[in-house]
């Protein structure tokens, strides 16, 4: 279920399971972006589809959280470069998915801070400590 996640995430995303921040239901390492797609006049069509798939960026996790599809970051700690993640995967989400309504955002943490919680709730991103 969380093979993407490292150690430490996949503590943070089993405490967040328990809690039921995030459900049974939902869906891991959803690939979003275009990737990095090597000229096709210098690779095979394989090498290309590979370089693709491995250079996608990766969300943790999407669910329906009431009614509503969220996406989640799982992170040891919330940092101006998690905020960043979440906010990307949500703007590449929302351009290759047009006519689905726009996601909330999640992230669960294992430590706060207290200086970037504030900017994180201006951006309506949901911060969960585990």
């Amino acid at each position: 279920m969380f093979e993407h996640l490292n150690t430490l995430e996949r503590a943070i995303a089993e405490a967040a399971l328990a809690k039921r921040i995030i459900t049974g239901n939902a869906i891991y390492d959803v690939k979003v972006g275009e990737g990095f797609v090597p000229s096709k006049f210098e690779f095979s069509p394989e090498e290309i589809a590979m370089a693709k798939n491995l250079t996608q960026k990766r969300i943790d996790a999407i669910d329906w959280i009431k009614g509503a599809l969220t996406i989640f970051e799982f992170t040891p700690r919330l940092s101006a470069r998690s905020i960043g993640q979440l906010i990307s995967y949500s703007n590449m989400w929302q351009e290759q998915n047009p006519t689905k309504p726009k996601p909330e955002l999640r992230l669960v943490v294992a430590e706060d801070d207290k200086d970037l919680r504030p900017t994180a709730e201006k951006l309506g991103i949901e911060v969960f400590v585990v």
